[in-house]
């Protein structure tokens, strides 16, 4: 006789409350409907609100291992969310069961009129898993992420402020960002346990392999950080796929466009200038894998202040990285 292994155990209990999630959504309730089957409240946030969800509570976190349960978690949650979004559906109560047992939290957010859906660590247990969030209705199939929002200062907040700064214009179809220091406030080192971008088991490589399967074509965009000390004089922002190749057609159309709005001081990896190229970055690699875009963005501190102050300014950064995605 067969005996079920902890794993399949798992696998029934989470896949339990997602049988419903991912049947047919069923027509509107009456106003009688009971409260549970209304569709979830939405948490009415500010831009900031919604960056404080995100990364407050990592700045004074700890790194913990990922176990198989938040691993199941954010296998079975990932599709379901991308599917509600794509569909205009902002229900997350029948999901909160399985974030729950992967010590997540799945909620709804109302940010200046527009809504989200959002799986992050619970606030009173950070350890660094990551911060999701997906934008409901019409979007682009963008996934933008900040893996390195607590070192390279501003570009947390730069790209929460391209996601959610205006309603008009590009937009990403999800926001992924890392919630704890990439060094956990240490020295750094290569092998860094926290280090989302050179850590193939860690939750945020999980969910961008999920978001990339439930977004065929997708393109993943980057943000990162230098001093001027790592690249040559007069190069202010570096665009790479990540790749040490000829830069594709595709790039260097929105190299163009970047060029057009900031200058001659953008540089194309590896034909222009040969550092910053994000050579070993694990999702770089996991888009290769799914042929999907991926746009690895350097900026020296200069420009990222500029753009963590000027909304104008952040809004022709995503329109020139993906305002032509559709």
């Amino acid at each position: 006789m067969l005996h079920p292994t902890p794993a399949l155990l798992l696998a029934a209990l989470l896949a339990a409350p997602l049988a419903r999630a991912q049947a047919p959504e069923a027509p509107p309730m009456p106003e009688t409907a009971p409260p549970e089957a209304r569709p979830s409240a939405a948490l009415d946030l500010t831009v900031g609100d919604a960056r404080d969800r995100l990364f407050a509570a990592g700045r004074e976190a700890r790194y913990r291992r990922t176990t198989l349960i938040e691993r199941a978690a954010v296998d079975a949650l990932i599709p379901v969310l991308i599917d509600r979004a794509q569909r205009g559906v902002e229900r997350t109560r029948d999901l909160r069961l399985t974030a729950r047992l992967g010590g997540l939290s799945v909620e709804t957010w109302d940010v200046h009129g527009a809504r989200y859906l959002a799986l992050l660590e619970r606030s009173d247990d950070p350890r660094g898993a990551g911060g999701y969030v997906f934008r409901v209705g019409e979007a682009a199939p963008v996934i933008l992420q900040a893996p390195h929002a607590y070192f390279d200062l501003g570009t947390g907040r730069i790209a929460a402020g391209m996601f959610f700064g205006s309603r008009k214009g590009p937009r990403a179809r999800a926001l992924f960002v890392n919630t704890l220091h990439r060094y956990e406030r240490g020295e750094p080192e290569r092998s860094s346990r926290a280090d989302v971008c050179h850590r193939p088991d860690h939750l945020f490589s999980l969910a961008t392999d999920r978001a990339l399967r439930a977004l065929p074509g997708a393109l993943v965009i980057q943000l990162h950080g230098f001093d001027g000390e790592r690249a040559p004089d007069g190069v202010d922002m570096i665009l790479s796929a990540g790749v040490r190749e000829t830069p594709s057609p595709a790039l260097a159309a929105i190299a163009g466009r970047v060029r057009a709005q900031f200058g001659d001081g953008v540089r194309l990896y590896p034909t222009e200038v040969d550092v910053l190229g994000g050579t070993t970055n694990v999702q770089g690699r996991l888009a290769t894998a799914h042929r999907a875009g991926f746009v690895h963005v350097e900026m020296i501190k200069r420009l990222r202040d500029r753009l963590r102050k000027e909304p104008k300014l952040r809004h022709t950064l995503a329109r020139a990285l993906y305002g032509a995605r559709r």
